[in-house]
């Protein structure tokens, strides 16, 4: 999008964030989302070896991870998930 407007990335998202009424934001996927999926999640949620648990959202993270993740889990994988398969119940016990 950058290119096409003959601009650096960064100046794109200036202006972009600049040009609304305050409430746009960037959302820059830094892990888990580079093919513009969850698709990568998935695998490593189906791995025989991985633990679902609460992790550290603070200094490490981006974004804030707080108490929501067994109920961000369930509703995202077991209910609503539209792109890709949704996954059963029972294989995502959290901790």
């Amino acid at each position: 999008m950058a290119a096409r407007e003959g601009v650096t990335p960064a100046e794109f998202c200036y202006d972009y964030l600049v040009g609304g009424d305050g409430s746009r934001m960037v959302y820059f996927p830094v892990t888990n989302y580079v093919r513009g999926d969850l698709e990568v999640v998935r695998e490593m949620i189906e791995d025989p070896h991985t633990i679902l648990g609460l992790s550290d959202g603070g200094a490490h993270c981006g974004v804030i991870c707080d108490a929501s993740l067994n109920t961000s889990m369930l509703s995202h994988w077991v209910r609503d998930r539209t792109r890709g398969p949704r996954m059963p119940l029972e294989s995502t016990a959290t901790t």
